[in-house]
């Protein structure tokens, strides 16, 4: 039977309305489609701009640590960089910030970075540091002395804290600090970085661990020339140059916490120094000495896991014998105690780091402590130090430590809080910094930094998408 025309109009428009709906929905599909291709293009368009972004901030940084401005090229002329370009803005804070604004520009768009950094000196630019990293409110560094006895300071200095001057001291270089300086002229407001010791892994990147040679089958209970006895190790032994807990010195060891190691050789004849001024020395040789057995024991981390005194009743001086040019990090987990006198050999050349490392499960370590508790004789130091935690005295107050001397630098993550005035009088503190690391004619091993040539790293924020 043949369709009516009435079905056969109907059919028609059917047709015709699917044919429009399926031309609809294509429609839809290829918007849809080139929607999605846009949102893809645009998000690696975006992406390329925040690596341009991300490498003119690393150029920038780079500019700035070599003495350069950071900036390049600007929004109306950047710098091309394969398919894009870039282009940056430092800015120097008075706060010792500088802020990189680094822009990538790339298919039509511009993604900026900001970056801040910490444009100041440096654990080793500083004759002394205190980093008060307490944050105790109250903390002042304090100069005092009266004429002849006025404390006498020749490079820059810092305080996490307070800074000030009193009396007759004196002070060759730039006072910093956080909060005030007074008595002198110097900068408030300042920040500078506190190294990160457990950063550095000295357990593991040291060259000889003192306490393992020590507790080793090579190790005997033997009297020494030092005095008393003690554990020690044949001379051939780098480790040879400490002697674990001395009989003879348990009146200064009673009450610290963990073994307590002397830096002394028992193969050396005892020197005591009389004038202590560093023309008898008692001398500690290092391993591989000419004429001494064993591989040479200069150059080289010594880690230490206990105290570390540089005090002998005999002696008043101590010195080091190496082949060549002494270059010398200790590094001590505990507390360090100097009472005798270090002098170099070679003033110009010889350089030697001491550092005290904070323990966690000991309260009082990681500090440095100054003077002889037995005898006062404590006069002059050459060496680099740095305690993670503070600096204190130790009977400054006798008349044979009325004037201490340091040649280096005297760098603490906390404080400086060594006491020299007692009943009216003041043990004269003289501190002349040593530049040789910071101007790179010395190099050491395993030194702490806290910078990268210089800057350190504060914020990275990424910005928003520009058009």
């Amino acid at each position: 039977m043949r369709p009516t025309s009435n079905e056969t109009g109907s059919t028609l428009v059917a047709s015709i309305a699917t044919a429009v709906v399926l031309a609809g929905l294509g429609v839809s599909l290829i918007t849809v489609v080139r929607s999605g291709n846009l949102d893809i293009a645009q998000s690696r368009n975006d992406l390329q701009r925040l690596y341009l972004a991300e490498s003119a901030a690393r150029l920038s940084q780079n500019s700035l640590a070599v003495g350069g401005s950071g900036n390049f090229g600007s929004a109306a002329n950047p710098v091309p960089m394969g398919a894009g370009a870039y282009w940056t803005r430092a800015t120097k804070n008075a706060d010792q910030t500088i802020d990189i604004v680094a822009n990538g520009v790339y298919g039509g768009g511009t993604r900026a970075v900001h970056l801040t950094l910490l444009d100041a000196p440096t654990l080793f630019d500083n004759a002394i540091f205190a980093g008060n990293s307490a944050k105790d409110p109250n903390y002042a560094m304090h100069f005092g002395g009266v004429g002849a006895q006025g404390d006498q300071v020749s490079g820059d200095i810092f305080s996490g804290g307070d800074i000030e001057f009193v009396d007759d001291a004196k002070l060759d270089g730039t006072a910093r600090a956080s909060g005030k300086v007074t008595g002198i002229t110097g900068e408030g407001g300042i920040q500078e970085p506190v190294p990160d010791l457990a950063a550095m892994n000295y357990p593991t990147i040291a060259d000889v661990d003192v306490a393992m040679h020590l507790a080793g089958a090579t190790a005997t209970y033997a009297s020494g020339t030092p005095g008393g006895k003690a554990w020690q190790l044949p001379e051939s032994d780098a480790a040879h140059i400490f002697r674990k807990n001395p009989s003879d010195r348990a009146s200064m060891t009673s009450s610290t916490s963990k073994d307590d190691f002397f830096l002394e050789d028992p193969y050396e004849t005892m020197h005591t120094d009389p004038k202590s001024d560093g023309s008898d020395p008692y001398i500690v040789s290092l391993a591989g000495v000419a004429g001494k057995p064993g591989s040479d024991g200069n150059h080289k981390i010594y880690y230490v896991d206990g105290n570390l005194w540089i005090n002998n009743p005999s002696a008043m001086s101590f010195q080091f014998a190496s082949n060549d040019a002494l270059a010398l990090t200790i590094v001590v987990k505990g507390n360090i105690y100097i009472g005798d006198n270090i002098f170099y050999k070679d003033a110009q050349n010889d350089g030697l780091v001491l550092i005290a490392m904070k323990d966690g499960a000991v309260n009082d370590s990681g500090n440095i402590y100054f003077g002889d508790p037995a005898f006062g004789t404590l006069e002059s130091m050459s060496a680099y130090m740095y305690a993670e935690n503070n600096f204190y005295d130790s009977n400054l107050n006798a008349t044979g430590s009325a004037i201490v001397k340091l040649h280096g630098m005297m760098s603490a993550g906390n404080q400086v809080a060594i006491n020299r005035d007692y009943n009216g009088q003041h043990s004269r503190m003289m501190v002349t910094f040593d530049p040789r690391i910071s101007t790179g004619t010395l190099a050491l091993p395993g030194l702490p930094r806290s910078d990268q040539q210089g800057l350190t790293f504060l914020a990275w924020e990424p910005g928003a998408l520009q058009h």
